[in-house]
């Protein structure tokens, strides 16, 4: 329970970020200079990344920061897939095996917290 509470909290760490990435990338998309729409997505993007500030203070509070950090490369396969979705990026085989070798890891790490304890 203890474990499944601390991925959570993470994961939700990393969504607040990409959120966050992505509610400036809409920002920057406008070409005026800062208006009172640029500024409210900026003030949200803000907001979020507080939330994101306190989570993590709360995560640093109650679990060990060496099991519960590396949790946070589950990042990097979701921004990857977000980032194809926008056209951002391809597919391409060394990306796929990174992105095996990323979960993979994470599946490794917490079956490895799993068996010391």
């Amino acid at each position: 329970m203890v474990r499944t509470m601390k991925f959570i909290l993470v994961f939700s760490t990393v969504v607040i970020t990409i959120l966050s990435s992505l509610i400036l990338d809409y920002a920057a998309e406008f070409n005026e200079k800062l208006n009172v729409i640029v500024l409210g997505i900026i003030g949200i993007a803000f907001v979020l990344n507080i939330l994101k500030f306190v989570v993590w203070g709360w995560i640093h509070k109650n679990f060990e920061v060496s099991k519960s950090y590396p949790l946070t490369s589950i990042f990097f396969p979701l921004i990857f897939i977000l980032a194809y979705f926008k056209g951002d990026v391809d597919f391409s085989v060394t990306k796929i095996i990174g992105l095996i070798l990323i979960v993979s890891g994470l599946i490794v790490f917490e079956n490895k917290q799993k068996i010391i304890k």
